[in-house]
């Protein structure tokens, strides 16, 4: 009888002391996020260069440290809101993004690839590096993880075809003081190796400041004083952005005076390729292609509300 009490007791012991492991676990990612939390307003807020630069650090370590913990896989992080947490539509990784502003007006960007591995429990981190300033023909240069070109992303996009999958990125980057940028980027995994670009996107056209068709990813650059819609329509499968255009012809190439002309273009998957589709009809319910008989404006849209 004794025995049997004693093996009773054993059992609440262990099974109390795995539920407080438990909650341990979990309030340990509480301490970090509310750690975390503060150190993203710091990177943004208007202290000193210095203090800056040491909370951008610090988030950095800090947070490669929890991701390193399993438990933190499929935890939201929610109250960071200086950091976009983005999970693959399949679950099979979660990126994470954030932005460092310079004291010039430039920005730089920082990342997290996350990824779990079911055999080990184990989680594996891959940190992205931006190197955008030094990659050459970034329209047609496929890049990894230590060259990446950085983006603050806030859309992931999961495609397949022929047994490839492709994960479309739609990030937005604030460039500097003149202009503002948002990308379109696609990442894939192949025998271990994390590759962002590939020669998916499809323009229909060659321009002097593309020439080559099939791109490797999408960058649109335009006045810093506008803004410009690049939105995913999950249920049409299509991604529908702004036209963008100088304000006047004679400015061709200088991306501060370019802005929205009020008309459309969006990209189809289509075999593999993500297809330039050009002037639709804009409806956040429905996307639907027209053919355009008027001329349409090419001055610049005011700011988005």
């Amino acid at each position: 009888m004794k025995k049997l009490l004693v093996f009773g007791l054993l059992i609440l012991a262990t099974n109390y002391s795995i539920a407080q492991s438990t909650i341990d676990r979990a309030m340990s990612l509480e301490g970090y996020e509310a750690e975390l939390a503060e150190l993203g307003k710091d990177i943004l807020s208007k202290k000193p260069t210095k203090v800056r630069e040491e909370s951008n650090a610090a988030f950095k370590d800090l947070l490669k440290e929890v991701l390193q913990n399993p438990d933190s896989y499929e935890y939201a992080f929610d109250s960071i809101k200086t950091a976009s947490f983005l999970m693959a539509p399949d679950e099979s990784f979660r990126i994470i993004t954030w932005l460092y502003p310079k004291g010039n007006g430039d920005h730089y960007y920082h990342g997290f690839i996350q990824q779990y591995d079911k055999k080990t429990k184990s989680t594996i981190v891959r940190e992205l590096i931006d190197e955008s300033d030094s990659i050459q023909a970034p329209l047609y240069t496929p890049v990894g993880p230590a060259k990446w070109y950085g983006a603050l992303y806030y859309k992931i996009i999961e495609e397949k075809y022929k047994g490839t999958k492709y994960y479309t990125l739609l990030g937005w980057d604030g460039n500097n003081i003149k202009t503002t940028k948002k990308v379109i980027d696609v990442l894939t995994f192949e025998e271990g190796f994390i590759t962002f670009g590939a020669p998916i996107f499809d323009v229909n056209k060659k321009e002097q400041y593309r020439p080559q068709r099939i791109q490797h990813r999408v960058i649109f650059e335009y006045s810093s004083l506008v803004s410009m819609k690049l939105n995913y329509f999950e249920k049409d499968d299509w991604i529908v952005f702004d036209h963008i255009v100088p304000s006047d012809a004679s400015l061709e190439g200088k991306y501060e005076h370019y802005g929205p002309d009020f008309s459309f273009d969006a990209f189809e998957f289509k075999k593999g390729k993500w297809v330039l589709v050009e002037n639709i009809e804009y409806d956040y319910n429905l996307p639907k292609p027209v053919k355009r008989k008027i001329k349409v404006d090419k001055g610049l849209s005011p700011k988005d509300k």
